[in-house]
Order: C-alpha cells, then structure tokens, then sequence
C-alpha cells in the first residue's frame, strides 16, 4: 500500500515536473520569439471576443481586428496590443469603438497570484450614454445589475478584483462619449475627453477632463468639466471634486425633468465637492456656482439674469443644505441671502417632495417698473417655511421684512393649483396675516402698493391724496384658489387692509377746495375700499364725519362716492358747492356770498372710478338744514331773512323746503325745486304766506305805489330764479289797502278782494294769460302781453272797475311797424287826481315816464264821464291821441261840461324856429270850469275863452302857457279879497266874498316846471277893478309864493286915460292898471302867504309905480282859516 502510494506520488511531481518544463520551455520559446518581434494572436481572437462579451449585456457581439503581444520595456512585463475593438448592438449599430488597446502585463504578477493587466491605455475610444424612454441612465456596453444596488455594486468593484490584481493606471485619451436622450431627442458630445484612473497607496484616484459640445445651446461655446476623486480604501471615503464650466443647466433640466423644468437660459459655472463611501452614502457636499448673463422663468415669466452666485454645503446627518451666500441680480430684483434649505424625497430621488427653508437677507431691491413706480428696497427679509413641490405650495410660517420704513410680521401661503384634466391653471390661492409698523405718506404708500391691486384706490390715492401720516397698518388675505375670474375681478373679501390716516389733505374731486387735516381710518378689500374721516376742513368748513368710498374695483368704472357730514356757515357750504364741476348755485344765478347763517349737510357726490370724468357723469344727493338765514340781493334786490329749513339734494335736482321773511311782516313759505336738466322739465317754485309792497320785487313786478299792508298769498312759478317760466298767483287783499292815486282809487283795509295772476315768461317776452281783481269795489279781469323790453304788445280787459274811479274796457295791440294802437271805451274814468300830479310834479315829466313807447302809441278812447278836479265831470268824452317814441304828436279831445258847454283840446305844430314847436290849444264856453277843473280853482266861475299850453322839446321839463278869458266872475278869492282888505279896498273885498266880481277880461302867461308856475303879465279888468300880476307860484301843499302887481279900483273910470296916446302910458302904466292903482306883493307858503302894499304907489304916476315898495306888511293872523278858505283875510296895516 505504502509503495503504491509512493509511487503515485513519484508520478505526479513527474507530471508536475513536465508541465513545468513544458511552460518553461513555452516561455523561453515565447520570449525567444517576443525578442525577435510582436507575436500575432489571431488564433486567440475568438477566445479574447467571448471573453469579452460574456462581460456585455446579451445580443451584444465584441470584433477585434488584430491581436498582437509585445515584449515590454521593463523585464519581464509583455503589452498585448488589440486593434480595431468594436462592440456591436444586436441591432446592427455600432455601441462602442476602440481604435487601439495596449494592456501591460508582468509575468511576475502572474507568478504571484495577481491576475489582470497592470496598465491599460486607450486612444481615440468611444462609447455612448443613453437615457432611456424610462428615464433610466445607462452605458449600453455595461450589463445592468440583477439586484444589487449602485452603492453594493461600487463597494464589490472597490473592495473586490480590482484592487487585488496587478491593476496600477488606466487611461483614455482622446476619447468620444455621446450622449444619447431617448425621450427628448437630444444628443450632446464630449470629445477629445482623457480619463485617467490609477492606483494610489490608499486606493484609487481618478481624473477625468473635457469639453462637452452641448449641440449648439447657449451661445455655442462648449462647456468644460473637469472631475478628480480620490478613494481611501483604510477609510473608506471617496472624496470628489467637479468643476463645471458655462453649462446650459436649462438645457440639462428640460432634459432631464421636461420643459416646465428649464427655469434656467444661461451658462452657469461652479464647483462641487462631495465626500460619500463605497456603500454610496453622501457624508459631505459644497456647492460653488455662478449663473451667467441669461434668462430665468419664474411664475412663467421670463426675467433677464445679471448674474446669480451661491455658495452651498449639505450636511447628510441633517438633510440640510447650508446657503453660506446667495447672490442674485436679475430683471426685477437683487440682493443676497443666506440661510438653510433641506430637501426631502419620496420613494422616487428624482422627485422632491418638499424643501423647507429658513433664509435672510439684509438687501434686496426689488423693480417692477410695471407695477411700482420705483425700485423698493428691504434693509432686512426674514423667510422661514416649507415649499411642497406636487402641490405647488409655498407655506411661509414666519415672514420678517423692513422696507420703506416700515417693519412687517407675519405669515403668509401661496398655492399654485394645476388645472383639471389638461386644462389651464386656475388662479392662485394665498392666505396671509401681517402685521405692519411704522407710518407713510402717500409717496410711500404708492412706493409699495403695486398698480394692478385695487387699480381704483390706488389711483385715487396718486391723483387725490397730497399728504397725509399713513400707519397702524395690519394686512390680511384669504384668497381661495380659482377665486380671480378670467376677466380679472378680486373677491372682496379675499384682503382686508387696515391703517390709520392723519393730517390729511384729499383732493376728493379735481378743481374744488382740498378737504386738510383729516383724520380717518381706511379698509381695502379685494374689490372695495372705504375710508372713514372722523375730522377735516375743506376752506373754512368743518367736517365732522366723511367718507371715500369704492364699493367696487371690478367691473371697471362703478361709481364711486364722497360723503361728508358739516357744520357751520352756509355760505361757506355753499362757497365749495358752488365751486366746478358741481356748480350748485351757478346753475341757478345765484352766488355763496347772497348767504349768510348757519347750517347744516349731509352730502354724497357721486363720480365714476374714471381718471377723466365730465360733469354731467357726477351725481349728487344729500339733505341739510339751515337756520337763521339771510339771502340777500335775489331779484329786484330783496332780502330773504329769518329763513330756516331743509334742502333735499339729488343728481337731477334740488328742493328746499323754507320759512322765511321776505320783506319785514312778510313771512313765507317756499318749497323750491330746481331741475338741473332741461329733459326733466322746468324748476318749481311754491310760495305761500303773506307779502306786502316789497314782495313783488322777488318776481319783478313792483307793487309799492299800489299796496299797503299784509297780502296772504299762494304763488307757484316754474323756471330758475331770475328766469322763470311761469307763474301762477292767488291773493287775498282783505287785509291790505289797494290804491291808484292817479285815478283817485282806494281799498280800504278790510274790504273784501281776491286776485289772480298767471303770467309765462320766454324770450320774446311776458304774457299775462290772466289777471283778475274781485272785490266790492273792484273787478278787473283780462290778458296782457310785454315784450322783452316791457313794451306792451298786447292787451284785452274786458272789464277795468274801480269804485268811483273807473269804469271802462280797454283791448291794445301793436303793430309790425312797433305801434300800439290802444282803444279804451266804457262809462266813467276819474282822471282829476292825475291832473293835479301833473302839475304838482309827482308825476314822471314826459321824457322820464317810466313807459316803454316802442314805436309809438295811437290812443282812441270814448267815455261816457270823465272827471277832473273838484268834481267836475264832463260827458261824451273822446279821445283820440298819438305819441311817438320820443313826444306827443297828435291830441284831438272833445267833450261837454254838465250843462252841455263844448270843451276842445288839439295839438298844433307852433311854426316857431326858437322855442317850443307843438301847442295844445283848449277851448271852451266854461272857463271857470276847466280852470277848476284842471288847477282845482273853484274861485272862478263862467266865462269863455281858451287855454294854450305849448309843450318844451324833449329833455326839457315843463311847458308854456296863456290864457285869455271873459265875461267871467271871481267868487270866493282869499287871497284877492286880502289884497284889497291890505289896499283899504274893504268894500270890494266884500264883494268878493259875496256876490262876486265880474272881469270883462282877463289874460296871462305862465310857464310851469318842476312844480312852479312862473306869472308873466297876468291881468283881469272889470268895471270895478282891475289888477295884475308877475312873480312864482309853487304848486301843491308846502309851495311858496312870490307875486307882484297893483290894484286899481273903479277900473272903467280909472282907466280912461289910459287910452290917451302917449300919456296914457305915462300916467296908467302897465295894461290892467288905472290912473290910481297901488301896487302889492305876495310871498310866502301859498297856505297862508305874507300881503305887502304900498298905499303911496296910488298918487305915483303908472311910468313911475313900480319903482314905489309896499310900506306896510299884513302878517298872517295866527287863527286864519286853511288856504282857499271864505273869510281868510287880514286888514293890512300901513307902516
């Protein structure tokens, strides 16, 4: 057994021994045959290519061209040289390309266990990178791992073969590596890349550097990388650092994640240095990088880009990314920020699924030239909070932020929803609540407040508000997402904004006063916004309440409303009112400084949210009440006073609602409404109370020669003040006397009367369409029309009574040629009391009447009486007459006394070049009548003769006159029979008193003006006496004398020589007088005038008399009787 065992044993070192000298003698024959030259190693080729792909996925296939073996430099080793390697998919195509493989073995290694080549080059290489439909990343000539995973698959390559063969460098130069984007369809080179890896003492260490030819992205310059790692094995670390230049990282991630991804065009370069084991885990990161000039998308919208850098370290314990520094300068912002941000991730890396962050910064500078007027600075930012990616959701739990002096606090979160089934995305949701600290005026409000939130207030705020202190400021939001309609609406009450305002100046509406120092409180909504003013001026008035107010932003151009409550001075109210584009009181004729007194308003002004608006767009409404009031200078300057009430104010009118006085125990009622605008019909006003003379004067009409006394009355016109259209008045006169002096007429207080009066009122004119006056001793009715100058151009009274005044009716018309033509006819017509203002002067003269002639006037009028002074009447009357613009042309008048005596007056041209050119001649067979008559002298009675009045040209008062008589008898003469009484004539004096004193004759002239008739050779002769006269008398009550002439008794024997040539003259003197006469003067109140005679005048020849002074004067007896009096005589007392 033992030597079977031997012997097997002697065996098997003898086939040891001879396998041995076999694989010596091969490599002595190899090394022989590698010293004279390469060794070709076709006939291993198959071998070498299974080898090969029994390292590559299945369905590839490796093709060497040639094997060839070199002795080496270096004893010992030998390089197998492999030419033309190419790997080839199943498909045909080319996957991998080597154009030469050299592999340096040593045989000692071999010898020594260690199996592999010690160094590996390859020139000119290529391979491909695919990423697959699946998003997988593979090198296709890699066989994928069945189930280990990288970081098993990294730690069995570092711990396993290759560090414990003869490996010691392999390099790639000049190498091709494509990448392949199945998805996308993109494809990126990088070529003439070297990689080197070699063997350390501690490990590996690894190089790998090139340009990468990113298709023409960018600006078409290639982007370089540069990566070294190193691995120490007695650590177990692998240390890398990658350096990346101008890399289109837009074109990576739209690449990589699609097209929303590429949030980036621009070049960006930097530097990372990460620290993992074998087993793959991540034990520290630092990320340098800079983003060059580009474009960045954000919010979908894409902002130029300066530059953006930062400076980042991961710490894998904490998940948590370190931004050592963040600085950014792009299209709408700038600054720096620092902080922390961790990224945590589902079951998918690829995939984040929130990023929670806390950042600061101590500047950014935000510009939105489209939303802020200028760039706005925050000296501090404060971010603390949680993005969640699938939502798009960014959750800010602490917001810190300083900027524009003020300091905010809060949190807020913004939510970008995707929209249904493919759609577009709904709008955003965001709930906020900040507090703000600080104060602004509105130059800082507007700084902060972009232009497309709340359009409307802000606007308000930059075109209104001048100044104001803006603080206490709180802002909150609950925005609900999808809540913003396509046509841009904001939910009110999605924002609330509050904050306080002070020291205020508003320009609520453009062009008035500005309302200062206000103090208030504002709310903004989403869609609305209010501010409430507890105090402010606007001028000198003060309001207590106010408020801006914009109920709606959205739709655009709703209506916006002032309102503000005031008291105080009404015409300062009224002053703003007044001013444009409202002008209240403007549109009425009516000013702020007519009122004075107190009131009180509360007044909306509406005014479309428009920058430019027209005034008929504003509207108005509003209510005040007024007391104390005065308005003065209203039509025919009367004075409203006393007046309180309420004034109701709305777009398209206004009603006022007063008690007032208009004139002094005058009160008043009125209810006034005024349109503003023509289509809504004219304004009303209603009037009722009392109203004496003074009252007429509101509506034009003056009253105050025909009313005395308290009238009640209801009035009611339509029209603006000043301009109305009608009007419409009932009156009660029981309690007032009516009067028409020029016809004699009076209504006594008490005595029953109603009228009526309806007048319209236009351009062309005033049309009394009624006019009635009832009352017992009162009926007059009927229609009248003026012209716009008051001519009259039309009347009709049927009927025109007066008590014992007047009795007639009257129609007129006026022709085109501008003539009225005027026809009065009836039974009776009182005309003594306007005779004797005519001559008494009250009476306006003929070229100052009052009357607008027109044209001219053609006068036909036939009356049955006419009564003249002193109740003298005349029967038959009829008149026909005609005036011209400028005088009386034309009097043709006929009549008959009681006992049927004929009385003519006509008007004749007087042919004088110099002096008066018409007279008016009357005639008649009652002198004593007429004179009675028309100068109230009832001392003359019977008599025939004519009277002739010859009238001045225009512009001169007055007229001229003579008259001549006889047969007519003085009775009843005071101041005749006191002449004679003064001249020791006591028995003509009687008969003066008594029967009488018949004159054969009598002539004189006078001149009548401005009251006074002037005497010039005024005589009367009888056969008793004679006398004459020259001098002044003044007409009417209070007029004063001064009269001058003789007295001749026994006239027709006194005056016989006065027939004498010659001598008659010498010893007579003036016609009238006699041989004996004396002379006398009269002066003083023609009431109870002073008598002077001169009883030595009688024996002075008449040439000389009237050189010759009364001596003695007869004074008044304190007890006379009133002037024309029987019995008022004094005897007069010779001196």
């Amino acid at each position: 057994m033992k030597k079977r065992a031997l012997r097997s044993a002697v065996l098997a070192f003898e086939v040891l021994a001879l396998v041995i000298a076999i694989a010596a003698a091969a490599v002595i024959f190899l090394s022989w045959r590698l010293a004279q030259g390469p060794v070709a190693l076709d006939l291993l080729k198959p071998s070498v290519e299974f080898a090969i792909e029994r390292r590559l996925p299945p369905g590839y296939d490796a093709v060497i061209e040639s094997m060839e073996l070199h002795s080496a430099e270096a004893r010992g080793e030998y390089r197998l040289q492999l030419q033309g390697l190419t790997l080839v998919s199943e498909e045909s195509r080319e996957a991998a390309s080597a154009p030469e493989i050299l592999m340096t073995f040593d045989l000692g290694d071999f010898l020594a266990g260690e199996i592999g080549p010690k160094t590996v080059t390859a020139q000119g290489a290529s391979f491909r990178i695919i990423r697959r439909e699946d998003l997988n990343v593979d090198i296709p000539i890699v066989k994928r791992p069945s189930s280990k995973s990288r970081g098993d698959q990294l730690s069995a390559m570092l711990d396993g073969r290759l560090l414990k063969s003869a490996f010691e460098s392999a390099e790639l130069s000049d190498a091709r590596i494509t990448f392949l984007d199945v998805a996308s369809g993109r494809a990126w080179a990088a070529p003439h890349t070297q990689v080197h890896l070699r063997r350390t003492e501690n490990g590996l260490a690894a190089l790998l550097e090139g340009k990468i030819d990113m298709g023409g992205v960018g600006d078409g310059a290639k982007a370089g990388v540069k990566a070294e790692a190193d691995y120490d094995i007695e650590m177990d670390v692998i240390n890398v650092v990658v350096d990346g230049d101008n890399f289109p990282v837009g074109d990576l991630l739209s690449t990589f994640y699609g097209d929303r991804a590429a949030i980036v065009d621009a070049p960006v370069s930097g530097r990372a240095v990460i620290a993992f084991t074998s087993e793959g885990d991540v034990l520290t990161s630092k990320f340098d990088a800079r983003v060059g000039e580009g474009f960045l998308r954000l919010g979908g919208a894409r902002r130029a880009v300066s530059h953006i850098e930062w400076e980042t370290g991961f710490d894998p314990l904490t998940n948590r990314f370190s931004i050592d520094r963040f600085e950014f300068d792009l299209e709408g912002a700038k600054g720096t920020a620092t902080g922390e941000v961790s990224i945590s991730f589902g079951d998918d890396i690829r995939q984040p699924e929130s990023i929670s962050f806390e950042l600061a910064s101590e500047e950014i500078v935000v510009t939105a030239p489209d939303e802020l007027p200028a760039p706005l600075a925050f000296s501090a930012l404060g971010l603390d909070g949680q993005y969640f990616v699938s939502d798009r959701r960014l959750a800010l739990s602490s917001l810190e932020a300083e900027f524009g002096g003020l300091a905010a606090r809060g949190m807020l979160t913004f939510l970008r929803p995707r929209g249904f089934d493919g759609g577009p995305d709904p709008s955003p949701g965001v709930i906020a609540d900040i507090d703000i600290d600080g104060s602004l005026d509105p130059e800082g409000v507007l700084a902060i407040w972009p232009r497309s939130l709340a359009t409307g207030a802000r606007d308000w705020v930059e075109a209104r508000l001048e100044t104001a202190v803006i603080d206490n400021i709180d802002f909150s939001m609950n925005l609900v997402p999808g809540a913003i309609p396509e046509d841009g609406g904001f939910p009110d009450e999605a924002l609330t904004l509050t904050f306080d305002a002070r020291n205020g100046k508003a320009h609520y509406i453009q062009g008035m006063t500005p309302m200062r120092n206000g103090s208030g409180r504002g709310v903004l909504h989403g869609n609305s916004f209010l501010l409430t003013v507890d105090s402010a001026r606007i001028g000198d008035v003060a309001i207590r309440r106010g408020e801006v107010s914009f109920p709606v932003f959205w739709p655009k151009w709703r209506p916006t409303y002032y309102r503000f409550t005031a008291d105080g001075a009404a015409e300062d109210m009224l002053a703003v009112l007044d001013e444009a584009p409202l002008s209240l009181l403007s549109k009425v004729n009516l000013s702020a400084s007519q009122f004075s007194g107190e009131a009180r308003a509360e007044i909306e002004i509406m005014r479309p949210n428009k920058r430019d608006v027209p005034p008929e767009d504003y509207g108005y409404e509003g209510e005040a009440t007024f007391k104390n009031m005065t308005i003065a200078e209203l039509i025919g300057g009367i004075q409203l006073s006393n007046a309180s009430g309420t004034v109701d104010l709305k777009t398209r009118s206004m009603t006022v609602s007063s008690k007032a006085e208009i004139a002094e125990d005058a009160p008043i009622e009125m209810t006034w409404r005024q349109n503003f605008y023509k289509e809504d019909g004219p304004s009303k006003v209603s009037l009722s109370g009392v109203f004496n003379s003074s009252t007429g004067d509101l509506f034009g009409v003056s009253t105050r020669r025909f009313l005395r006394g308290p009238v009640a009355f209801e009035a009611e016109a339509l029209g603006d003040f000043g301009a109305f259209e009608t009007l419409d008045v009932k009156t009660d006169f029981k309690d007032a006397a009516l009067m028409m002096d020029a016809l004699g007429w009076r209504k006594p207080t008490g005595a029953p009367a109603a009228g009526e009066l309806a007048m319209a009122f236009n351009r062309d004119g005033v049309a009394v369409k009624r006019l009635s006056v009832e009352g017992d001793n009162v009926n007059i009715f009927g229609a009248l029309s003026f012209d716009a100058n008051g001519a009259l151009q039309k009347a009709d009274l049927p009927r025109f009574y007066l008590a014992d005044a007047a009795d007639f009716a009257v129609t007129a018309q006026r022709d085109a040629a501008g003539t009225l033509d005027l026809t009065a006819v009836g039974d009776f017509l009182n005309v003594g009391p306007l005779v004797q203002d005519t001559l008494e002067g009250s009476a306006a003269p003929e070229s100052d009447s009052g009357l607008v002639w027109g044209q001219g006037v053609n006068v036909r009028a036939r009356i049955d009486q006419i009564a003249l002074r002193e109740g003298v009447l005349y029967r038959d009357g009829a008149l026909d007459l005609f005036r011209d613009a400028e005088r009386l042309q034309a009097l043709d008048f006929s009549a008959f006394s009681a006992d049927g005596k004929p009385l003519t007056m006509t008007m004749a041209l007087t042919g004088a070049e110099d002096g008066p050119e018409r007279a008016i001649e009357a005639r008649t067979s009652a002198i004593g009548e007429l004179m009675k008559g028309i100068f109230g002298l009832d001392s003359i009675a019977g008599g025939e003769g004519s009277m002739r009045i010859a009238l001045h040209q225009t512009g001169k008062p007055g007229f001229e006159g003579e008259l001549e008589a006889r047969n007519l008898q003085v009775v009843n003469a005071p101041l005749l029979a006191r002449i004679f009484s003064a001249g020791s004539l006591d028995g003509l004096a009687n008969l003066l008193n008594g029967e009488g004193i018949d004159f054969s004759y009598a002539y004189g002239k006078f001149d009548y003006a401005d009251g006074v008739v002037s005497v010039d050779d005024m005589r009367a002769t009888g056969s008793s006496v004679g006398i004459t006269a020259e001098g002044v008398v003044g007409v009417g009550a209070g007029g004063q004398a001064d009269l001058n002439g003789a007295v001749a008794p026994l006239y027709a024997i006194n005056s016989v020589l006065g027939n004498a040539p010659i001598i008659g003259d010498i010893l007579v003197g003036k016609k009238g007088e006699g041989i004996l006469a004396f002379s006398y003067r009269v002066s003083g109140e023609t009431g109870n005038p002073s008598v002077f005679v001169n009883p030595l005048s009688a024996l002075t020849p008449g040439i000389f008399r009237q050189l010759m002074q009364p001596q003695r004067e007869t004074a008044p007896e304190e007890e006379a009787a009133p002037a024309e009096t029987p019995g008022e005589d004094s005897a007069p007392q010779p001196q």
